[in-house]
């Protein structure tokens, strides 16, 4: 069984290896027509990774980085296929094949851009209500309160510095859970605080009936 297979693999490498000057000289022959034409896509493509790489150095997106090292990468070795004229076909391959990553690293670089604006507005609308929710608990003792508005404290807090440093997902989802909680507990508040003035006004009308009473007990002028 060894020896079938070895046998097998030399055959197969000695027809690699006598194909291989025919593919070259037929690829050779073939850049006095293409050679123009591949130019032109090779050059197409390098303006493209440049803006990728913009867009890369302005996103710092850990994907979009990705796609640029592999869209290089390839884009190398199709320019080294066309300097040694040889294998037209892959260079034309691989430098559209490099021409795609490139595309995508443009793309999650301003994917990344949108999520960090979002990012940012959440945190900011987040820290005002965290501001808020402080004001209304300023005059209150309660320590279930009180701990709810340090937990979501802390919350945003670890979601600025992950925001901070480009962990936009995790930034999100620490910042929507200090804005569910610093909601509930707004409302909360605002509802205490509406039941606690609408006592206060019927106390302070019953107050004034009170004292009306009193007076007229007093003059003597009602039965």
């Amino acid at each position: 069984m060894f020896g079938y297979m070895k046998l097998t693999l030399t055959i197969f490498g000695l027809l690699i290896f006598a194909a291989g000057p025919v593919l070259a000289q037929g690829s050779t022959d073939d850049y006095g027509n293409l050679q123009d034409a591949l130019r032109a896509e090779l050059e197409r493509t390098d303006q493209l990774i440049e803006r990728a790489k913009e867009a890369v150095q302005a996103s710092q997106a850990p994907v979009a980085r990705l796609n640029l090292e592999a869209a290089i990468d390839l884009q190398a070795q199709a320019w080294r296929y066309f300097d040694e004229k040889v294998y037209p076909r892959l260079v034309l391959r691989w430098t559209k094949q490099a021409r795609e990553k490139a595309k995508k690293a443009i793309a999650a670089g301003r994917m990344n851009e949108q999520s960090e604006h979002v990012v940012q507005a959440k945190l900011e609308r987040t820290t005002e209500m965290l501001e808020r929710a402080r004001e209304l608990l300023v005059n209150q003792n309660d320590s279930h309160y009180r701990a709810i508005l340090e937990s979501a404290r802390d919350n945003l807090d670890k979601a600025w510095e992950f925001y901070r440093s480009g962990q936009y997902r995790a930034a999100l989802m620490l910042a929507n859970q200090a804005e569910n909680a610093l909601g509930k507990l707004i409302r909360t508040s605002d509802r205490d605080l509406r039941n606690r003035l609408n006592f206060e006004r019927r106390s302070e009308a019953t107050q004034q009936l009170l004292e009306r009473v009193r007076s007229l007990l007093t003059e003597g002028t009602s039965p």
